[in-house]
């Protein structure tokens, strides 16, 4: 028996779906007597097959995958084998749940990051109560803060600090240089911050980084390049500076092409240096402290602070 028309299908799916349920409240002994049932779908292209699959899979909150099938039937087809279906249908089940998760921790980190956003315009001070500020007038107490941060909350969540600029350092996730290391044949001689890579500015652009690698054999190797910002440097806004431009090159000095397959031979090293971000903003006005930060982590020279930034370190 074929189910051709659709509204005949969405009956079969619904009990199909309504069946599901059912031997999902059977004791585990009695479901194993009762065998899950397939639904096929015929039908030509454009009657709504995919449609009825992918919402039978979120009714059922189910992992959707659509694969072309005939793709891997092929004589002669060298492609990807066929238990990366399977592969791809668990990684999307993996998102699923990830993005389950994230949804249950959402609250807490919108708060999360309200109080440090409300850190960075109004820090607490512990025991500030009874002691003099810098100018020697009696510091705020620690109530008069808390009523301040308040007013800073209210304001924050009503839009009216949208405009306002603060530094924030956040952290970058990689994949550690270990994990690449044993997965593949490869070694990093190096991986450090790119020096003066991002553009000046009272908020400076994001640092690029310089990378090191080499076949862990010497031998030769091939790589896939798909690299922005090489001939156009990220531009910088409101009086900041550009960030630099990234380059690509082997240990003999050769330039290799920004984008594209290209063979790496023996014995070589390839250099991958990073583009930086442009920065926003006067250098001038930067923080001397955040400019005194970045010299002593390896982003900014003691030249580009003394004359850029007109900090001496």
């Amino acid at each position: 028996k074929h189910v051709v028309a659709q509204k005949d299908a969405k009956r079969a799916v619904a009990i199909a779906l309504r069946n599901r349920v059912r031997r999902q409240k059977l004791s585990p002994e009695m479901a194993e007597e009762v065998m899950p049932k397939n639904i096929l779908m015929i039908g030509p292209t454009g009657v709504g097959k995919t449609e009825i699959a992918r919402r039978l899979a979120k009714l059922s909150n189910s992992p959707f995958l659509k694969v072309e099938a005939t793709k891997f039937t092929e004589v002669g087809y060298v492609g990807r084998d066929v238990d990366s279906i399977v592969r791809d249908l668990c990684e999307v089940a993996i998102d699923m749940i990830r993005e389950e998760k994230l949804d249950l921790v959402a609250d807490r980190a919108e708060a999360n990051a309200e109080e440090r956003l409300l850190d960075l315009l109004m820090p607490l001070q512990d025991d500030g109560e009874g002691k003099e500020g810098e100018d020697g007038k009696p510091a705020e107490s620690e109530d008069s803060i808390r009523r301040t941060r308040e007013k800073l909350r209210k304001a924050l969540r009503e839009g009216k600090l949208d405009e306002r600029m603060v530094d924030l350092e956040v952290r970058e996730r990689n994949t550690p240089i270990e994990i690449n290391e044993a997965i593949a044949p490869l070694i990093f001689w190096k991986k450090e911050y790119r020096t003066d890579s991002a553009g000046a500015g009272a908020h400076r652009g994001g640092v690029g980084q310089v990378m090191e690698i080499s076949h862990a054999e010497g031998a030769p190797f091939a790589i896939n390049t798909m690299f922005d910002r090489v001939t156009y440097p990220p531009r910088g806004r409101n009086g900041g500076a550009n960030g630099m431009t990234g380059r690509l090159y082997l240990s003999d000095g050769t330039e290799l092409k920004a984008k594209g397959r290209q063979s790496i031979p023996s014995g070589q090293r390839i250099t991958l240096e990073m583009p930086g971000g442009g920065g926003l903003g006067d250098p001038k006005t930067r923080n001397k402290a955040s400019v005194a930060d970045d010299v002593r982590n390896g982003m900014v020279s003691q030249e580009q602070a003394r004359e850029v930034y007109g900090v001496e370190v």
